[in-house]
């Protein structure tokens, strides 16, 4: 249905968004790195020419990676989901999107070449505090996990990054600060289930 809209609609912005969206996730690494520059392009332009039209197109180009994130998460792809949550967060720095590549490091944290898949996403994302201080506590790091946390919460809080705060002092040894740190996640979040 895309190519069809693209066929009655060829300077349609949202419908080439889509297109350019699809094809930075594609397969073929030269075909990613064309799409995302031609999607920096277009909205750059945008901005230059009309800069509501650009707000708007990051909006939506973030939103797109979200929901193909969301379905590469359900089927299983997690690498694939995490890449697709990663470019709706450099798009659009929500407590959303946030969660959702949260959400999947986790996952990825309970399968049982954890340590290795977080350490090469570690190493492909690396302004992602959550997945920098999860792949320190995997290697034993406590104390370096602990002050990425710490960091990270400085600029936002985040129930995952509280709850793997206490899950590091926990590890290291530390009840009482783990407790305390459980205590806050859950007078922060109650509805937060792992909590």
């Amino acid at each position: 249905t895309l190519k069809e809209g693209l066929a009655r609609f060829p300077h349609n912005r949202n419908l080439n968004i889509c297109r350019l969206v699809l094809s930075s996730l594609g397969a073929d690494p030269n075909l990613r790195q064309q799409a995302r520059d031609q999607l920096k392009k277009l909205i750059n332009d945008a901005d230059t020419a009309d800069p509501q039209a650009a707000r708007l197109s990051v909006a939506n180009a973030a939103h797109i990676y979200a929901n193909i994130g969301w379905r590469l998460e359900e089927e299983g792809n997690l690498e694939g989901a995490t890449d697709a949550y990663q470019y709706a967060l450099r798009l659009n720095r929500t407590n959303k999107n946030y969660s959702r590549i949260t959400r999947v490091l986790i996952r990825i944290s309970q399968s049982p070449d954890s340590a290795t898949r977080l350490s090469r996403l570690a190493g492909l994302y690396p302004d992602i505090p959550y997945l920098k201080a999860l792949t320190l506590k995997l290697q034993g790091q406590y104390r370096a996990a602990i002050e990425v946390c710490q960091q990270a919460l400085t600029a936002a809080v985040s129930k995952e990054v509280l709850l793997l705060l206490g899950d590091c002092y926990e590890a290291q040894g530390n009840h009482t600060q783990a407790r305390a740190e459980y205590q806050r996640t859950i007078s922060l979040f109650p509805d937060f289930q792992p909590a």
